[in-house]
């Protein structure tokens, strides 16, 4: 068996047949918007864990505005050139019973936005948000297992915009500001069923994060199936998505960092572990989206990180 846990008002608007196009074509480079990270239903042995340390690089190129009565629709805009950067550390350990305590930290933040209408750009340097959680085993049926998990993200970031965001289009048009946080808190439990055989484990989960300040809610979904490859490397590949609830108050926000209200994404991810010294592995991500995005950039999503069991 393989009880793998590896290790989370614009311009005239085109042409219908253009604009579905792009979107296309831009949803297939999506960003990937990783949340608490997650490691399927299984839990570590009690005393026993893992921890990852990773650098994430996200450089965007086009944002995909939310849906309106006036443009159900809405086609990518252009804008100024993005980047956005993390450095993030992940750990689970086995507290016994069928339970392990979960950590997330994304310890800084680095945003780089420019400002098309003079081609200057502004560094936004935050320390991230802090999730803790806790993931409970709920039963074992031959090869399956379920769990519940539970998470809460303690909001770090500032949540005010820190910069407008400007089109590249003729008379450069307001699309919306940069979020480097989202403010409020979040809290979120989904259900995880997986099943590990001799050379692969399949996992899924669905669930929901309930968030204050009158943010939606968000219903969560994942799936991927992992193998090992040779030489003691593995792999696996991911699906996950994020869709608020439209259940808030709060006003939606258009940011290219996906941290106002109302964001949504559906990504496909493919991770790579090549072994190092001990009980180290190399573990490398690329993401993209399945669909698309709304109130986010689109961009390819890179993860390059060490992790280690213990």
């Amino acid at each position: 068996m393989l009880p793998t846990q590896p290790r989370r008002a614009g311009p005239t608007a085109p042409p219908l047949r253009a604009r579905l196009c792009a979107a296309l074509i831009a949803a297939a480079m999506s960003v990937a918007l990783a949340g608490a990270a997650q490691a399927g239903p299984w839990v570590p042995e009690r005393g026993h864990g893992y921890a990852k340390i990773a650098v994430r690089s996200l450089p965007g190129f086009l944002y995909a505005p939310g849906a309106s009565e006036a443009e159900p629709f809405p086609a990518p805009q252009p804008y100024g050139s993005y980047f956005e950067g993390s450095l993030s550390s992940y750990a689970e350990l086995g507290l016994g019973l069928g339970t392990a305590l979960l950590v997330n930290w994304d310890a800084v933040r680095v945003f780089v936005l420019e400002d098309p209408r003079d081609g200057q750009s502004q560094a936004h340097v935050v320390p991230g948000d802090v999730a803790a959680g806790v993931r409970v085993v709920l039963a074992r049926r031959g090869r399956v297992v379920s769990s519940v998990e539970t998470w809460f993200r303690f909001p770090v970031a500032p949540g005010e915009p820190v910069q407008t965001v400007y089109g590249t289009a003729d008379g450069n048009p307001r699309l919306g500001a940069l979020h480097v946080g989202t403010g409020v808190w979040e809290g979120e439990a989904h259900l995880s069923v997986g099943a590990g055989f001799e050379r692969l484990y399949l996992a899924g989960s669905a669930g929901i994060a309930g968030r204050g300040g009158g943010f939606d809610s968000l219903f969560l979904w994942s799936a991927e199936l992992g193998s090992p490859l040779r030489g003691g490397a593995s792999g696996r590949v991911k699906v996950y998505g994020r869709h608020p609830l439209g259940d808030g108050d709060a006003s939606y926000g258009d940011s290219p960092s996906g941290m106002g209200n109302g964001s949504r994404v559906m990504s496909v991810a493919l991770e790579l572990d090549l072994p190092l010294r001990g009980p180290w592995v190399l573990a490398l991500g690329l993401a993209g989206g399945l669909g698309p995005a709304a109130r986010q950039t689109y961009g390819p999503v890179f993860n390059v990180g060490v992790a280690a069991r213990f």
